[in-house]
């Protein structure tokens, strides 16, 4: 009888082995399922992470590209203000230049209307001495008949 317990007891060990085993598969296979989602999970962790990365990067190359076209727009306004510059003297000399042109333009004028004035006051004198002369022409002609 001890060997039919020994088997007995065998049996029942191997059957509560097996139910553990099953258990234990069971339990394993849950686990892999479990680590198959998170595969799964990180997979399109990983994918949208590169996705973002490479938005990141795209962001990064305009922002860069932008902070040079900035430089390159300020750098040219600058050119353009030190043109404008030249361009308020040139501007402001000229009309100075122009000023004094005009300055003496008015001062020639000026003369020549005085110039004028006497040439008048001149011919009227001279007119009125060839007038005067004339009739004391004709006076003494007048006396020689």
């Amino acid at each position: 009888m001890d060997f039919d317990q020994l088997c007995y007891d065998t049996e029942c060990d191997n059957k509560i082995f097996e139910a553990k085993l099953k258990q234990n598969r069971e339990a394993i296979e849950q686990k892999n399922q479990e680590i198959a989602e998170l595969r799964k999970k990180l997979d399109i962790q990983e994918v949208y992470d590169e996705q973002v990365s490479s938005r990141i990067d795209v962001t990064e190359s305009k922002a860069k590209n932008l902070e040079n076209q900035y430089v390159q727009t300020r750098a040219k306004l600058h050119e353009l203000q030190v043109k404008y510059n030249d361009l308020q003297k040139q501007l402001f000399d000229a009309n100075e230049e122009n000023g004094k042109i005009l300055v003496k333009k008015d001062e020639k004028i000026f003369e020549l209307k005085k110039d004028i004035g006497l040439y008048r006051k001149g011919y009227r004198s001279d007119k009125e001495k060839y007038s005067n002369a004339t009739r004391e022409i004709e006076k003494l002609k007048k006396r020689r008949r």
